[in-house]
């Protein structure tokens, strides 16, 4: 450990090995949002990535707070206005090609998502849920409250 310790030290004093070089440009990278961009933010964030919007409909709005990737590559996600979404093709190099399916509604501004065993455990505002699809419709119609007890008032800080 020492040995190592006096080598990074010489290293970094004489400027030797990977310290004087000059760091790598990073790799511009896809970043597929679901919502469309700002205008202010669009010079800042095409610098280090390229923005691709989907197309929604007009009345749809994603605002999402828990994700989950599925086994068979499906992305389940929750949203902060009471939703549970699947993509299907959200890997697709064309993200335009992703289908959106809204498979829950009601919940209490979901914070977390995770899928197990066939069960979405949502944590919400109020507390923990698990729902699933009993019928292979895409419907998640099995709603069974795990934890009540988080406690909430009208206090938006709590």
């Amino acid at each position: 450990m020492r040995i190592a310790r006096i080598s990074f030290l010489l290293a970094s004093l004489t400027g030797n090995a990977l310290w004087s070089q000059a760091p790598a440009e990073a790799p511009k990278v896809t970043h597929r949002v679901a919502a469309a961009a700002f205008a202010s933010d669009l010079h800042r964030e095409r610098e280090h990535y390229e923005v691709v919007p989907y197309p929604f409909e007009q009345e749809t709005v994603i605002e999402g707070a828990g994700i989950d990737v599925l086994p068979n590559q499906r992305v389940a996600l929750s949203t902060r206005r009471g939703e549970i979404w699947l993509v299907d093709n959200a890997f697709n190099a064309d993200f335009r090609q992703a289908h959106f399916t809204r498979v829950a509604t009601g919940l209490h501004e979901p914070l977390s998502l995770f899928w197990k065993d066939g069960w979405y455990y949502v944590t919400e505002r109020t507390g923990l849920t698990r729902l699933r699809d009993t019928t292979g419709d895409d419907q998640l119609d099995e709603v069974e409250i795990i934890n009540d007890h988080f406690g909430m008032t009208g206090n938006f800080h709590e």
